[in-house]
C-alpha cells in the first residue's frame, strides 16, 4: 500500500502584473483601463508528493521554483488550481525573512520556534541544540542586525530544522554559511529524510539534488517539463543548460571585445597587437572542432609597432560565463619573448585537449613585462592588446566522466579483510 499524499497541487496558476512604470498603477486605478502586462509564473502545475518522499525541484532562474514554494506554503495567493498540504509544515523560503533585526539571536530563536507552533517551554528545551548547530554560542545575545549574512542564515536554518514538523520545505537554504556548515546541513537533511520526513527541496545545485533526493521535478518557464527519478530529471536539466550555453557562446562570438585597441583602426596606436589566432590540429590545419584526447596548437600572430623587450603572450579557454578552464602564457614557463619595432612573430602553444564534450570560448592577449630583474613570473606587467571571445571551440568526446575536465583518474580495489578471517578471529576470542 502506497504512503498517503502529503503535498498535492492541481492545475496551479500564478500570475503577476508587470507595470513599466510605478505611475502606471495609479493611472490604472483612475482610468480603470489596464496599463499592465501579465506574466504567468506558474502555468497549470500539477504533482503529488507522498509522505516520506524527498523531492528536488530544479530549473533555471525565473522557472517559477520559489513562486511555487510560496504558493504551497500560503505566502502567495494563486489565480487557479488547488493546493493541499496534509501535515505540519516547517518552511525556509528566504534566509533572514521573519527575523527581527533588533532582537538578539536568543530572542529570535525563541520567537521563531513559538511562531512555528511550539510552546515556550518546548522552545527553551531545544534552545541549546539550535545554538550549537548554528555555531553561534559566542554571539547569541548580540542584536541580530550585527550578524553577518552567513550567521543569519545559520540561525534561521538551525531553528527551522529543529521544529518537529512532518513536512520540510526548503528554498536554497543550504547556501547558508561556509562549506563546513553546508556539509553539516546536508548530513542533517539526510538524517531527516531517513527518519521518514517529507522534504521538498529547491536548489540550483545538481550535486545537492543528486545526493539528497530520490525524485526530481524540472520546472521551465512556469511549467513542469519532467517529473520522475532524479537521474532522468537532472539529465534533462543538463540538456537545457547545454542549449543555453550554446546560445551564450554564439552571442559572445557575435560581440567579440577588444579590451585595449577597439578594432583594427586603432592597432597602429598600440605597441603590439594580435591580428590572428588559430587552433591547429596535429596535421597543422586550422580547426574549431576538437576531439578529447588529441593534441592541438594555439597559434598567435603578433605585430610589434614598438620595441617590447619582454612580452607576455597567452591564451585562455573559458565558459560563456567567463569561468576560466585553462590559461597559459609564456611567462608562466619562464619563456622569454621579445619583439622589435616592425617585427611580426608567430607564437605557438601545444596542449592536450582533456575537455568534456561541449562548446567553449577562446581568448588571447599580449602585454609587456615591466621589470624582469627577478624573472618573468611573477613580475608586474601592462596589458597592451586583449582579444576576448575570438573563437568558439566545439569539443567531442567518447570519454565518460562528470564535470568539465578529465583528470584521467584510475580505480583500484583490494581486500583488506575478508569475512572468513573475521569469523575465525571472533571464534578464537570466544
Amino acid at each position: 500500500m502506497s504512503p498517503p499524499i502529503a503535498i498535492e497541487a492541481r492545475n496551479l496558476v500564478k500570475e503577476y502584473r508587470i507595470y513599466r512604470r510605478p505611475a502606471d498603477v495609479l493611472w490604472e486605478l483612475v482610468s480603470r483601463r489596464p496599463r499592465h502586462q501579465r506574466h504567468r509564473a506558474l502555468d497549470d502545475v500539477s504533482f503529488a508528493i507522498r509522505r516520506g518522499e524527498v523531492v528536488g525541484i530544479i530549473g533555471r532562474n525565473g522557472a517559477g521554483k520559489s513562486t511555487l514554494l510560496k504558493v504551497l506554503t500560503g505566502v502567495l495567493d494563486h489565480e487557479g488550481g488547488t493546493v493541499s498540504i496534509r501535515g505540519e509544515v516547517s518552511a525556509i523560503l528566504e534566509l533572514g525573512v521573519g527575523l527581527n533585526p533588533e532582537y538578539s539571536g536568543r530572542e529570535n530563536i525563541l520567537f521563531g520556534c513559538v511562531c512555528r507552533g511550539m510552546s515556550l517551554r518546548e522552545a527553551e528545551a531545544k534552545f541549546d541544540r539550535i545554538v550549537a548547530f548554528a555555531e553561534l554560542e559566542e554571539v547569541i545575545d548580540r542584536p541580530f542586525k550585527t550578524y553577518s549574512s552567513g550567521m543569519q542564515g545559520r540561525l534561521l536554518f538551525a531553528t527551522s530544522i529543529h521544529v518537529d514538523a512532518e513536512i520540510l520545505i526548503v528554498d536554497e537554504a543550504l547556501a547558508a554559511g561556509d562549506a563546513l556548515f553546508q556539509e553539516k546541513c546536508l548530513r542533517h537533511m539526510k538524517d531527516l529524510a531517513r527518519s521518514g520526513r517529507t522534504i521538498l527541496f529547491v536548489s540550483h545545485s545538481i550535486a545537492l539534488i543528486q545526493q539528497l533526493c530520490n525524485r526530481g521535478i524540472l520546472l521551465h518557464e512556469g511549467r513542469i517539463l519532467f517529473d520522475g527519478d532524479t537521474a532522468t530529471v537532472l539529465h534533462e536539466y543538463d540538456q537545457i543548460l547545454a542549449q543555453a550555453r550554446r546560445g551564450a557562446t554564439e552571442a559572445a562570438l557575435d560581440h567579440p571585445t577588444y579590451v585595449y585597441g577597439d578594432g583594427e583602426q586603432h592597432h597602429a596606436e598600440l605597441k603590439a597587437f594580435i591580428p590572428g589566432i588559430d587552433i591547429l590540429d596535429q596535421d597543422g590545419g586550422p580547426t574549431a572542432h576538437l576531439e578529447h584526447g588529441k593534441r592541438y596548437t594555439v597559434r598567435l600572430i603578433v605585430v610589434f609597432n614598438e620595441d617590447v623587450e619582454h612580452a607576455i603572450l597567452g591564451f585562455r579557454i573559458h565558459m560563456p560565463s567567463g569561468l576560466v578552464l585553462y590559461a597559459l602564457q609564456n611567462t608562466l614557463r619562464q619563456f622569454d619573448i621579445g619583439g622589435r619595432k616592425g617585427q611580426t612573430l608567430e607564437v605557438s602553444f601545444d596542449w592536450m585537449c582533456r575537455l568534456q564534450a561541449g562548446q567553449y570560448i577562446l581568448s588571447c592577449g599580449v602585454g609587456e613585462v615591466l621589470d624582469a630583474s627577478n624573472g618573468l613570473y611573477p613580475a608586474p606587467f601592462n596589458e597592451i592588446h586583449i582579444r576576448n571571445n575570438v573563437k568558439t571551440l566545439t569539443v567531442t568526446s567518447d570519454a565518460v566522466f562528470g564535470g568539465v575536465v578529465d583528470f584521467e583518474a584510475g580505480i583500484r580495489s583490494r581486500v583488506l579483510r575478508d569475512a572468513a578471517s573475521s569469523a575465525a578471529r571472533q571464534s578464537a576470542l570466544v
